[in-house]
């Protein structure tokens, strides 16, 4: 691994590059640079147990989220309780450096993180967006195998540039 790269803790001899262009730099396996943008978090939810229960197991404060029964966004009330970390990469990384970056935030914290599964969902939330036409994401099976080691789901909302009548034409 080169001095700017960081291993998950999940996964140690998996290299994460801090920005895209090193990674693209190394493989552009589509023919180019990519054309378009990711965002992710890590959400747990649950119906039996509180924000706070949730923070002290990992022993780390989330971005945001909150109780069954409090306010939730707009006008609604929360039907569960809900736990939100957000990755803190900018858009232009790659969706496995999102999914990454918050497996390192979390740390080594596989003590915690067993107690929240067994009384949580845990979920990777990410959005991948297409500039135009096609994108093309990969995730290598280190990462997958670290998010199910640990019951943590991947949920992708995909957005193509298009409606999808446009591309049918």
């Amino acid at each position: 691994m080169g001095s700017d790269c960081w291993a998950l803790p999940f996964v140690p001899h998996l290299p994460v590059y801090p920005c895209q262009h090193e990674r693209l730099a190394q493989s552009e396996p589509h023919g180019g640079p990519r054309k378009g943008w990711a965002q992710g978090s890590l959400r747990i939810f649950s119906d039996s147990v509180t924000f706070e229960w949730i923070s002290e197991q990992l022993e780390l404060d989330p971005d945001h989220g909150g109780n069954t029964g409090e306010p939730g966004p707009g006008t609604s009330i929360r039907r569960s309780t809900r736990w939100v970390l957000t990755t803190q990469l900018s858009s232009e990384h790659l969706l496995d450096e999102h999914i990454e970056h918050l497996l390192s935030r979390l740390g080594s914290r596989l003590v915690g993180l067993a107690a929240v599964a067994a009384d949580c969902r845990m979920e990777i939330f990410a959005g991948v967006f297409a500039d135009d036409g096609q994108i093309s994401e990969t995730v290598p099976w280190e990462t997958v195998r670290a998010l199910g080691d640990h019951h943590i789901d991947l949920d992708l909302d995909l957005y193509p540039a298009e409606a999808p009548e446009a591309l049918i034409g």
